[in-house]
């Protein structure tokens, strides 16, 4: 604080001394040095008004800036979440009324708000076509350019998402016919493979509702196998066998395939003593038609997710009926086949 008084006396008592020497000196002349001084504070206080108001803007300016940039953020945010959404729902290349609803959240709370009017306007409109489309979805037919047509939609709200923030890319006819011909490579088998395990799951648990001595289902060489397990031990297999086959009308066979280490213990219930029918029970049942061809893909070509579901427990259902028939109907010697096991592992 006495610095600051001490600074303050130094500078009045500078002022003081300069303008005494120069009126003493004449460097002003003094009957105009009045008028001179008042047009310095007069400038003075302008050049402080134009910078005040300059830093003033500035500050707003800047302001603004870091406003825009936290709004850009914000809404880069939501438009990705959105299409990461709306890819979602076009996963299973189906759209239902539920997943629009979501959808039509979405746009209220976060789209609108940010998005230009016009873009707002044209996203509705996409998303009123894909809702025509899930209206009708029981009456129409799930044909490829029915899908396309859902595509279309779909691409096309992504391309005014993106361009409105300005990412640079966009999904040109060119490039639609690309992910097309991609998906036709990738997807079926891709599909296949959720089919296959879908209907492996729902074959295991009606299977299990029968309390068999089944312990595990899987495939295995253009087979399914049925472990049938005895004190630990998998003597025996219950098989299907051609469960991937090139003609799906081709029947299939069930049969009871003896493991070779017990080859020797059921030599008297085999089929054969040599060649391939040797690992297997007296009792193959052949000729077993309507049992679902896990290879061929085309049977879940332009359907939904939830109609293959339904096919493949329909499929499931109908081999674990096969396969339970089988297992409680086979029998030589007047005895089943979990008799002949305990017979012939004990001996």
């Amino acid at each position: 604080m006495e610095d600051k008084k001490k600074y303050a006396f130094y500078l009045v008592a500078f002022s003081g001394v300069f303008l005494a020497s120069a009126v003493v000196f004449r460097v002003f002349n003094f009957d105009v040095l009045p008028a001179q001084l008042f047009g310095a504070l007069i400038g003075v206080f302008i050049t402080a008004i134009v910078t005040a108001f300059l830093l003033r803007g500035q500050s707003e300016s800047q302001e603004m800036k870091e406003r825009n940039v936290k709004v850009f953020e914000k809404k880069t945010e939501v438009f990705n979440n959105f299409i990461e959404e709306l890819w979602k729902c076009w996963e299973d290349r189906d759209i239902s009324l539920e997943e629009l609803a979501d959808l039509f959240k979405l746009v209220s709370k976060s789209i609108i708000p940010y998005a230009k009017p016009e873009n707002s306007e044209r996203i509705l409109k996409e998303l009123n076509k894909l809702a025509e489309f899930a209206k009708s979805v029981n009456e129409r037919d799930k044909t490829k350019g029915k899908k396309e047509e859902i595509q279309s939609s779909v691409f096309e709200i992504i391309n005014i998402l993106s361009n409105e923030i300005g990412l640079g890319g966009k999904i040109t006819p060119e490039i639609r016919s690309q992910l097309n011909d991609l998906e036709k490579n990738i997807l079926p088998v891709l599909d296949m493979k959720n089919f296959k395990a879908s209907f492996f799951k729902n074959l295991k648990n009606f299977i299990a509702e029968e309390n068999l001595k089944i312990s595990s289902i899987y495939p295995k060489e253009n087979t399914i196998w049925c472990d049938i397990c005895f004190n630990n031990e998998t003597p025996i297999y219950l098989v299907v066998s051609d469960i991937e086959r090139e003609d799906t009308n081709k029947p299939v066979s069930l049969s009871f395939y003896i493991d070779e280490l017990f080859l020797k213990q059921f030599s008297n219930f085999r089929e054969a003593s040599r060649g391939w029918k040797r690992n297997h029970l007296k009792g193959i049942k052949w000729g077993i038609e309507g049992i679902v061809n896990l290879g061929d893909i085309k049977q879940i070509e332009n359907i939904s997710s939830e109609e293959a579901a339904i096919l493949s427990e329909e499929a499931a259902k109908t081999l674990s009926n096969e396969i339970v028939e089988y297992y409680k109907g086979w029998s030589f010697d007047n005895k089943n086949v979990e008799q002949i096991i305990v017979e012939c592992i004990n001996d």
